[in-house]
């Protein structure tokens, strides 16, 4: 697959949480002790969602519902999770309705309207009036658990994307007061320090040490327009396009350019020897962790070769995907619009 992908914002899925922790206590306890196929094929489906075997998960929780006739919550609301990690939004709302339908208890009832509200914002395409029907759909959630503190980080990220920054920082501040230590607790910080970032694409928080032995983080990146490479050393098109890379890394000032090539090999001894073969000078790093890979594609696969152009503010934005005559030119015509619009003399002018 070759292709442009045009940056918008971050998908709500890859910011918003989809749970506080875990699957709610089941409604369906009754039904599940008097019917062993259900409590097993249910079981079956939550340890394919686990895995991040999604497609199988949803035939799965489809296979256990009807064993119950179509009556599960449980199931509802895992196929709801499934199709939000493939990002099939518009079944996760589906679904949430078919949950809702069956009016089970607030533990449910919340959980299945905080994951609508998620999807409402990934298919707003940022439309104040769509963004606006998921604060609604968060606010009703809350009433049904304004305890279940990742709600309020939700309500309060999408009022940021809204400019109501005022409301937005106070849910967020409420988030950290019930979960000072939870899993979003940083990211509500930034957001309150920095509202832009829930309006912007900005770059994940990372860090990494090249194979030259080179520590960089997003903060020593700052100022610089950054190129990441995303590659493996058995990808046709990534092979072919060393050539082209090489150039950008000659061509383009060392001191405001950074060109980082992010290898998703397993085979370490491979991936060395094809950058010394290539006189592949710039830094390198195999993510043989997949630390990188979990940041930047949060919950999906990645396409090879990716390429992302960072701006000097930390901002993603360009995502090409492929390699060839037209992906090259657009990447050599980004990484120039954002050295010019880094530069000295533009800010002076814009300022």
């Amino acid at each position: 697959m070759r292709r442009i992908l045009p940056v918008r914002l971050m998908t709500a899925l890859s910011i918003l949480c989809l749970y506080g922790g875990g699957f709610p206590p089941s409604a369906t306890a009754a039904t599940q002790s008097s019917n062993p196929a259900f409590e097993d094929s249910l079981d079956e489906a939550n340890a394919l969602l686990k895995k991040r075997r999604y497609e199988e998960a949803i035939k799965a929780f489809k296979k256990a519902n009807k064993l119950v006739q179509d009556s599960s919550p449980d199931c509802y609301l895992g196929l709801a999770q499934a199709f939000s990690r493939l990002e099939a939004h518009k079944n996760v709302i589906d679904s949430v309705e078919r949950l809702l339908r069956l009016n089970p208890g607030d533990d449910f009832r919340a959980q299945g309207l905080n994951m609508k509200g998620i999807a409402q914002v990934a298919l707003s395409d940022n439309k104040p009036e769509k963004l606006r029907e998921a604060v609604a759909t968060f606010r009703e959630s809350l009433k049904l658990d304004e305890d279940l503190a990742i709600l309020h980080f939700n309500l309060g990220y999408t009022l940021l994307k809204l400019q109501l920054e005022p409301e937005g920082k106070q849910e967020l501040e409420e988030y950290l007061e019930l979960a000072p230590t939870g899993p979003f607790a940083d990211d509500a910080r930034r957001y309150i320090e920095n509202p832009r970032r829930a309006r912007e694409s900005y770059a994940p928080e990372f860090s990494l040490t090249t194979m030259q032995g080179e520590y960089l983080s997003i903060e020593d990146l700052a100022g610089k327009v950054v190129l990441l490479d995303f590659w493996a050393t058995w990808c046709g098109p990534c092979v072919e396009s060393v050539p082209v890379l090489k150039r950008f890394y000659q061509k383009f000032p060392r001191d405001r350019f950074v060109l980082i090539s992010v290898s998703v090999d397993d085979d370490e001894s491979a991936w060395r020897e094809f950058i010394a073969k290539k006189k592949m000078d710039w830094p390198q790093f195999l993510d043989d962790e997949n630390d990188l890979q979990r940041k930047f594609f949060p919950g999906r696969g990645i396409a090879l070769p990716t390429y992302m152009v960072i701006d000097a503010e930390g901002i993603i934005r360009t995502r090409v995907v492929g390699a060839g005559i037209y992906q090259n030119a657009s990447l050599e015509d980004e990484i120039k619009k954002w050295l010019k619009a880094s530069s000295p003399s533009t800010q002076k002018k814009g300022s």
